[in-house]
C-alpha cells in the first residue's frame, strides 16, 4: 500500500474475471476484509491533521476572542473556565454543521470534495430529507429551499456570534466575613469527620492548609 496510490486487489484481472460467482466474491470479501478500499497512507495523515485544525484551532480562537484569557502558552490556568467549555460547545457544533468533523474526508467515502456539509446545504435545489414532514411545518419535499438555506445559514451566524469577543469574569476574593461564614457552617461537619479519621490526622491536614495560605 502506498503513501499516495491505493492499493488494488491482489489478483489478475482476466483469472478473476473467469472464476464463478461465489469464488470472485469470496475474493474481493477477504481483500476488503484485511486492507478495506486499500487506503493510502496519506489518507490517516488527513485525520491526524484534521484533529490538531480541530483543537489546536478552537483553543486558538477561544483565546483570541476571550479578553482576559490569556494565550496559549498559559492553557495551564485557564482551561477550566466555564466560558471555555461553552465556546468549545460552540466550536464544536460550528465543526459539525460545516462539514469538517465525523463525515468528511475519504474514510466516510467522500472523496471529491472531502467534505459535505455548507458545500450542499447553502446550495437551494440540493437533495434533503426532512425527519418529520408531516409534523414540522414547511419542512415538506425532498429539494432544499431558501427557506431551509436560510435557517442553515441563520446557525452558523449564531455559532459564529456565539464566540465573539468576551471577557473573563474577575474572580473577586471572599470577604473575611463571608469566610468565616462559611466556616462557621463547616465546623460541624468537620468536628464530625475529624472524630472519625483521628485528631492528630485532622491536625496534620490544617498545617498543610495552613502552609498552603501563608505560601500565599
Amino acid at each position: 500500500m502506498g503513501f499516495i496510490q491505493p492499493a488494488p486487489p491482489p489478483l489478475e484481472y482476466e483469472e478473476w474475471k473467469r472464476l464463478p460467482h461465489l469464488e470472485r466474491i469470496k475474493v474481493l470479501a477477504q481483500d476488503w476484509a484485511l486492507n478495506g478500499f486499500g487506503t493510502p497512507h496519506f489518507v490517516y495523515l488527513l485525520y491526524v491533521l484534521k484533529l490538531v485544525l480541530y483543537a489546536g484551532g478552537g483553543l486558538l480562537l477561544i483565546s483570541a476572542t476571550t479578553q482576559g484569557l490569556g494565550g496559549l502558552g498559559d492553557l495551564g490556568d485557564w482551561w477550566t473556565e466555564p466560558i471555555v467549555f461553552q465556546k468549545a460547545v460552540i466550536w464544536t457544533m460550528l465543526w459539525e454543521v460545516l462539514g469538517l468533523g465525523a463525515g468528511s474526508l475519504p474514510l466516510t467515502l467522500r472523496f471529491s470534495p472531502m467534505i459535505g456539509g455548507f458545500l450542499y446545504w447553502l446550495r437551494p435545489g440540493t437533495t434533503r430529507l426532512p425527519p418529520w414532514p408531516e409534523r414540522v411545518p414547511l419542512t415538506r419535499g425532498t429539494r432544499r429551499t431558501i427557506f431551509d438555506v436560510a435557517l442553515y445559514a441563520g446557525l452558523i451566524v449564531a455559532a459564529l456570534n456565539g464566540n465573539r469577543d468576551r471577557k473573563v469574569a474577575k474572580k473577586l476574593p471572599y470577604t473575611p466575613a463571608e469566610i468565616a461564614k462559611v466556616r462557621t457552617k463547616l465546623n460541624p461537619v468537620i468536628e464530625k469527620y475529624s472524630n472519625n479519621v483521628g485528631a492528630d490526622f485532622a491536625k496534620q491536614v490544617y498545617a498543610e492548609i495552613d502552609k498552603v495560605r501563608a505560601a500565599k
